[in-house]
């Protein structure tokens, strides 16, 4: 897997969103974006505006009847994009064999580029999640799950959810796996320096150009730190969290300085905390 993400972080190559159907057929629902005034604060810039999103089921809808209903969305730097069909599988036989999930909806945010820096992926993710609001009779039935970059973005949407900015409803859980929670333009910098990185499947110049893709420079910027790069900005959340890093990845630190920090604010006392520790 490292020689993939270094492959494509050497080239730079971003495979295009999934807008139509092929094979995925009546699993594939392409989503369109609610009413502009969901979107607010920095999730609202005048150069970023939401956009429709693809998204593949499985293993079929949901429908009113569905008792668990996960959001993945899928790690990569936040530059990467994978063949749905394949990754979404995999993620969604993972999710009904461990969490009796009934139904998964893998979505294909905006990858960063020029014209897709931040806030693309989070717009992104609150349009999926006001499509899944719709789908199920209450929104503990829905239960978010990102893995790196797609952990990023679902905190994201939680701290958002949890803003006055926002009127929708939260989630029953969120899962984040190995989350990517320290983005900045040296990104590329700080891994090299992290005792594993020579061994984990990431590479510096894949961080190093996910970052500074994703960053949107200017007065926006400040304001949108603690969405783009949680670490040292915890918040208060009613939605419990499960937080899993392997002792052996380079963030594994990280990512477990993170979940300390929100396990530390008071009312977040329904946050479920859980990173492998080594032995």
């Amino acid at each position: 897997m490292r020689a993939i993400y270094g492959f494509f972080g050497s080239i730079r190559y971003q495979r295009p969103p999934q807008l139509e159907p092929g094979e995925a057929k009546e699993r594939f629902v392409l989503i369109q974006p609610p009413k502009q005034d969901l979107f607010s604060g920095v999730f609202s810039p005048e150069t970023v505006k939401p956009a429709p999103v693809g998204a593949v089921w499985f293993p079929a809808p949901a429908t009113r009847a569905s008792r668990r209903v996960v959001l993945q969305f899928i790690g990569g730097a936040l530059v990467l994009g994978w063949d749905v069909d394949v990754i979404g599988q995999r993620a969604a036989d993972i999710m009904r064999r461990h969490l009796k999930v009934t139904n998964t909806l893998v979505a294909q945010y905006r990858l960063a580029g020029p014209k897709t820096r931040f806030p693309a992926a989070t717009q992104d993710v609150l349009t999926v999640y006001h499509y899944a609001l719709s789908l199920v009779t209450s929104s503990k039935d829905i239960f978010l799950s990102g893995d790196s970059a797609g952990a990023n973005i679902v905190l994201a949407l939680l701290r958002y959810l949890e803003s006055s900015q926002a009127q929708l409803p939260l989630p029953g859980g969120a899962t984040l796996w190995s989350p990517w929670v320290r983005v900045a333009a040296d990104s590329a910098q700080e891994y090299r320096s992290l005792p594993n990185s020579q061994k984990d499947l990431l590479v510096d110049y894949l961080l190093d150009w996910g970052a500074n893709a994703y960053l949107p420079g200017g007065d926006l910027q400040r304001e949108a730190e603690p969405y783009i790069s949680p670490l040292h900005h915890p918040f208060r959340t009613e939605t419990p969290l499960f937080i899993q890093a392997g002792a052996d990845e380079a963030y594994y630190d990280t990512i477990k300085s993170f979940a300390d920090e929100m396990s530390g604010i008071e009312s977040n006392c329904h946050t479920a905390r859980s990173v492998w520790t080594p032995e």
